[in-house]
């Protein structure tokens, strides 16, 4: 079974290359633990790592929550992404303990900041508009902690709220260099990301590997936070045949030879939007195609979109079936999980890889790329099988090794199963709770240190408004052309419906064309900021705002 030998080293954490900087990529000049960062990252250490300890000899006081706290959740985008869905769930897992949770988001283009596709129940739903400043909509200084989950908006949060600010860091391209990041407005917002990791605005990491990255690339220490899974809702059992048996669609191979009366072919599960390259679902296809032309297989796909012609013309030359689940209902996601024979999951670079832990909790037996993400959570032989990310082989050895060998199979969705619960959300919210408190007992030192850091603050705002211009201006006209459809409505004469309306056919509409190429979605694709000189407006009373708060 090929897999990594024992004493191979560890996945590289930078795929691209061996560092992330280049000449004139955003970084200042500075020496280590002489930034206004490294403070702050030295006294959040210090408090992280008393609090809720035992007393230690010679430590003056030990750090207890003693409240509630009020949070707001700065919520990047409205789309169904994985880095969304977790920051909606800690924002429910923190409700379920008592604290008080804020939504808020900048858009023109949405009504309310929780997306419509979540059921997360908040205390308070925030929507900005890009000519506002946040405290324009709501009183942002009487949170406790304020959550961003994109670097873009970090430098308008430093000076638009007295509040402490983290940024929780679940990856992207740009953290892990992939090459798109010098693509059209790519370049502007790799800068932006560089320019923020040097600003003292306090970091949450989702894994060792992030942490890792955050530390050497940019000498900076950050709370660790890991993902959780439902395990609850993601439980093992056998295949959902009602949720399975209605697909979106399915792409059928014109070589694909269905199975015979009776013959039940084994079913493989993908995960994830075709939409994004770094998913590496060319690799998956291949990699199943492979498979196929040894022992057939049936493949079921959840994903966020259409696959693209590339992707629909390679399913077509591997000679498979592809049945799409194309965005289900979130209340279905546990379903469609649970049953298959084998979950393939072959990211080139990833900071955690949720659909990998969901699939460890619905019992299947795991087939993934060793990539430094998963292996937080995954061990070759133990819970998983693991293949380099480029070896289309390789990949496909493990998934047959998977099929041929029940008891393999068994051993290891049996460990994967455990793992999950290594990760549930009550051992995981303690890790997020208490780096919240950190910033609570440090609110008036960072505070401090974002008054000093101004000037730089000021440049990384004006950096943020050119690196989402283009989204900004999208949504204008997405703004535009709904007013205008609206305008036209009311001054269109209302035409009576024919005497025979009811009895006329309803027509289907067909599917979309899939996109000529698979197009790169890049994580800030909804991200906007607001302008920079509103935000310097903010700045000249934050110290005085602090004290009254306090």
């Amino acid at each position: 079974m090929q897999g990594p030998a024992a004493g191979t080293p560890p996945p590289p954490l930078l795929p691209f290359g061996d560092t992330l900087h280049y000449a004139g990529c955003g970084c200042p000049s500075f020496a280590p633990g002489c930034r206004l960062c490294d403070w702050g990252d030295s006294w959040l250490r210090q408090a992280y790592t008393r609090l809720g300890r035992d007393p230690v000899e010679g430590q003056l006081v030990r750090l207890t929550p003693n409240r509630t706290l009020k949070i707001a959740f700065c919520l990047p985008h409205a789309n169904v992404t994985g880095g969304l869905k977790i920051l909606l769930e800690q924002m429910r897992l923190l409700r379920q303990r008592g604290h008080a949770i804020v939504a808020l988001t900048r858009s023109e283009v949405v009504d309310q900041a929780v997306p419509s596709w979540s059921d997360v129940a908040v205390d308070a739903d925030v929507v900005c508009r890009l000519n506002q400043r946040f405290r324009d909509v709501y009183d942002v200084d009487s949170c406790d902690v304020v959550v961003t989950g994109i670097f873009h908006q970090v430098p308008e949060w430093l000076v638009g709220t007295s509040a402490p600010i983290v940024y929780f860091e679940q990856g992207h391209e740009w953290l892990f260099g992939d090459p798109v990041r010098f693509t059209g407005a790519g370049r502007a917002q790799d800068s932006l990301f560089h320019q923020a990791m040097h600003l003292p605005v306090a970091l949450a990491a989702v894994s060792e590997a992030v942490q890792t990255i955050l530390g050497q690339e940019f000498g900076r220490t950050s709370m660790l936070v890991h993902n959780s899974v439902d395990c609850t809702r993601f439980t093992p059992g056998p295949l959902a045949a009602a949720a399975l048996a209605q697909p979106c669609m399915v792409l059928c191979s014109r070589a694909f030879q269905p199975p015979a009366d009776g013959e039940r072919r084994p079913s493989v599960l993908l995960v994830g939007n075709p939409g994004l390259p770094l998913k590496g679902f060319e690799r998956a296809i291949a990699t199943l195609g492979r498979v196929h032309r040894q022992k057939p297989i049936e493949v079921v796909w959840v994903c966020q979109q259409q696959p693209c012609s590339q992707l629909a013309g390679l399913i077509d030359r591997c000679g498979l079936r592809v049945s799409l689940h194309i965005n289900p209902p979130q209340d279905q996601l546990p379903a469609l999980y649970r049953g298959h024979d084998c979950f393939l999951f072959t990211s080139r670079y990833e900071a955690w890889g949720m659909p990998v832990l969901e699939a460890m909790a619905s019992g299947l037996a795991v087939v993934a790329t060793e990539i430094a993400g998963v292996r937080s959570f995954a061990s070759h032989n133990l819970n998983c099988l693991l293949a380099p990310p480029a070896s289309d082989a390789g990949l496909a050895l493990c998934v047959l090794s998977l099929l041929d060998n029940a008891p393999l199979r068994t051993r290891l969705a049996t460990a994967a199963w455990q793992t999950a619960q290594c990760f549930t959300a009550d051992r995981v919210v303690e890790q997020l709770e208490r780096a919240l408190y950190s910033m609570t007992a440090c609110r008036q030192e960072l505070l401090a240190l974002r008054l000093q850091a101004l000037p730089d603050v000021q440049l990384a705002a004006a950096a943020a408004v050119t690196a989402c211009a283009g989204v900004a201006a999208a949504q204008q006209a997405q703004l535009k052309a709904r007013q205008d459809q609206q305008r036209r409505a009311v001054s269109a004469p209302e035409v009576p419906a024919p005497p025979d309306a009811e009895h006329c056919n309803t027509v289907s509409l067909p599917a979309p064309q899939a996109a000529t190429s698979c197009d790169v979605e890049a994580s800030s694709s909804e991200v906007v900021s607001c302008e920079h000189s509103k935000c310097n407006e903010d700045t000249a009373d934050s110290y005085s705002r602090q004290q009254r708060h306090t």
